[in-house]
């Protein structure tokens, strides 16, 4: 292929777009996340939708995928959009999810019918569904679960009663099946889940015995109910209206749930702390990234972590992809510099991760493990764990990330 350079506006071949492949869709994703400069501008008629619910311009990320696959800057004016396009067939072979903007809006409220997984999903805490139909088709009752926000509130219905209310705790990722025992025998094993904190009725109430009440809040299109009071079958998640939802709440005679009442005290400070980063005008997007991905053990924090610890020192576990980088002083505690500063890390086994954090252990400089009065010791023996273990003495400047955890997080 000739050489060609940013400065020219010629449509480019579709064999030489097709030289994109799914690892230049996966690091361009990448260099969106870490806030890599682009041309290009917000979508106008279509999102991308991550398997992390991100939810990103179509073009700039094929853009940026491209400009990696044939060597050099690939512009907006170098190819287009929109169904059909070598654009959205990468994409869509790449695994990402396209939809009409029009789709991406929504009230907050939301029906899902649980006849099948009513048990396993309201006390399991998540909605789960296939991402397309068996045959491969559309299903706009599967693609709402991209839609869902944190915060939305989810009404369960099932045997012809709403039963559980549930607030939701993040938004749709891809997950395998869960074991939905027989039901779902027939469905993809890759699909969406949702996280969500649901709460069981006390007397749960039958939409059909105020369906009257209900019929003017029925939308024309995607409505879980048929206007005699009886549900859809078809239907999986539906959106429903604000008044549809005031009705539902009216008879269930309690208040909607909301996603900081499911949250932990700690949860809703780094929830608190993450709002304000966003919300900063002296630092730029780039750092704004780092700074919210280290919350999660990820980005360039994960990063520093990794030149300062080789293997989770309690369960000597090495291959990184298995352990999780944490905050030694707590996340929402630490400045800018220690959210990123690899010293305040240790690399950790997710289940010794969750005893860290929430302070049922903690250690002294020397490697010697504290364990807090408030852990049953029975959590020991089940995760063959040794708390008599010395994990080895740690550097200076750790040193002084662990007081503070042993002085405010742990649980004496």
């Amino acid at each position: 292929m000739a050489k060609k350079n940013s400065r020219s506006t010629a449509r480019l071949p579709h064999d030489d777009l097709y030289k994109t492949t799914a690892e230049h869709v996966r690091s361009a994703l990448e260099k969106l996340r870490a806030g890599a400069s682009h041309k290009f501008g917000p979508s106008t008629d279509y999102d991308v939708v991550t398997d992390t619910g991100e939810r990103l311009p179509p073009k700039a990320v094929f853009g940026l995928a491209a400009s990696e696959a044939l060597g050099f800057e690939v512009l907006p004016e170098h190819f287009s959009g929109g169904a059909g396009t070598p654009c959205f067939r990468v994409l869509e072979a790449a695994g990402l999810t396209i939809l009409p903007k029009d789709e991406l809006a929504s009230s907050g409220n939301w029906w899902v019918n649980q006849n099948q997984t009513y048990k396993h999903e309201v006390h399991g805490g998540f909605l789960w569904s296939p991402k397309a139909n068996k045959n491969g088709g559309k299903n706009q009752f599967y693609d709402n679960m991209t839609l869902v926000k944190p915060g939305d509130l989810i009404f369960s219905f099932c045997d012809t009663f709403i039963k559980a209310v549930g607030v939701a705790l993040g938004p749709a990722q891809t997950t395998d099946k869960p074991d939905f025992g027989g039901a779902g025998e027939n469905w993809e094993r890759k699909g969406w889940l949702v996280p969500v904190e649901f709460s069981e009725i006390d007397t749960p109430v039958r939409p059909k015995d105020f369906i009257e009440e209900l019929r003017p809040h029925i939308a024309d299109k995607y409505a879980p109910l048929q206007s005699n009071g009886n549900g859809n079958q078809s239907v999986y998640l539906a959106s429903i209206s604000d008044g549809f939802a005031n009705v539902l709440l009216t008879k269930i005679g309690k208040p909607a749930p909301t996603r900081a009442d499911a949250l932990t005290v700690e949860e809703r400070k780094d929830e608190e702390v993450q709002d304000a980063i966003q919300g900063r005008t002296d630092i730029g997007p780039t750092q704004k990234q780092q700074l919210v991905q280290a919350r999660r053990g990820q980005g360039i924090f994960r990063s520093n972590v990794r030149l300062n610890e080789k293997k989770c020192r309690i369960t000597g576990v090495q291959d990184v992809r298995l352990l999780i980088a944490s905050h030694i002083k707590p996340w929402a505690d630490s400045s800018d510099k220690e959210k990123l500063d690899g010293r305040n890390g240790l690399l950790l086994s997710p289940h010794v991760d969750r005893l860290f954090d929430k302070g049922l252990i903690s250690f002294q400089n020397d490697g010697t493990m504290l364990v807090s009065s408030k852990l049953d010791r029975a959590v020991f023996s089940h995760w063959k764990i040794d708390e008599k273990k010395n994990v080895g003495a740690f550097k200076p400047e750790q040193c002084a990330y662990l007081e503070y955890h042993r002085s405010n997080r742990f649980k004496k």
